[in-house]
């Protein structure tokens, strides 16, 4: 058993052409320096950096790899705030959990170790969908389920995605346990309405959910995450197209 984080620097591809090629892999390694010892301190292994994003492992379990994903947003805010170099846009993080095969892959040439599992597409699509939906973390319910109260308190559902190569779709939630005290009373004011909502997705009741998720917008119109939910199971119903 293994967990996997994904996390993506978004709108990336614009700062490195305003930068330049040495000054990107000079803000990167800037960035880097700060965002490696959060991940440490919290039992991960880093199994890849992506250029703008990095793949990290976790073996201690879910709780770890949220508390990493937790301190590398604030190491990400205070990144921003230290004003050295342009503002990161956001830190995109997806995090899902499951059995890994762990071993050697590539040619003579080349050999590097890697772990191959659904959870790593799990993550991958999770990190993706952070975009559409305008939050910083997401996690699979198997890691939901696994986390302490503490966290999950800070935590609500919006919705399910189908992944490549998975029949069912998977239930998916937002952990805001690193906003400000604000924030977090917002996103948790909305968590009833939220399972209601999703309930009545799955059990068909596609113009009753849509309809009460239009009153939640209306009554927190600055929670973005909402018109992305909306957005999504206007077109299909509550679930991605297979990514």
């Amino acid at each position: 058993e293994m967990t996997v984080l994904f996390a993506d620097l978004e709108a990336f591809t614009g700062l490195a052409e305003a930068l330049g090629p040495e000054r990107t892999f000079e803000f990167l390694n800037s960035y880097y320096a700060g965002l490696a010892p959060r991940i440490q301190e919290h039992g991960g292994v880093v199994d890849k950096y992506l250029g703008d994003g990095v793949m990290v492992l976790f073996p201690r379990g879910p709780q770890s790899a949220v508390d990493a994903a937790l301190s590398m947003l604030r190491w990400t805010r205070e990144f921003n705030e230290a004003g050295a170099w342009p503002r990161v846009a956001r830190l995109g993080i997806g995090v899902a959990s499951g059995a890994v095969v762990l071993g050697m892959l590539g040619s003579d040439a080349r050999l590097d170790w890697t772990v191959v599992a659904d959870c790593v597409n799990v993550a991958s699509r999770l990190e993706r969908l952070t975009r559409q939906l305008r939050v910083d973390l997401l996690v699979s319910d198997t890691v939901h389920a696994a986390l302490v109260p503490e966290t999950a308190r800070w935590s609500r559902p919006l919705g399910r995605v189908r992944v490549r190569g998975k029949e069912a779709a998977l239930s998916v939630f937002e952990v805001f346990a690193g906003e400000d005290e604000a924030t977090r009373l917002r996103k948790a004011s909305t968590v009833g309405a939220l399972q209601t909502i999703c309930e009545q997705i799955e059990s068909g009741a596609r113009l009753d959910a849509l309809a009460r998720l239009e009153t939640l917008r209306a009554r927190v119109p600055e929670d973005l995450a909402l018109l992305g939910i909306e957005r999504r199971w206007g077109a299909d119903g509550g679930a991605e197209d297979p990514a």
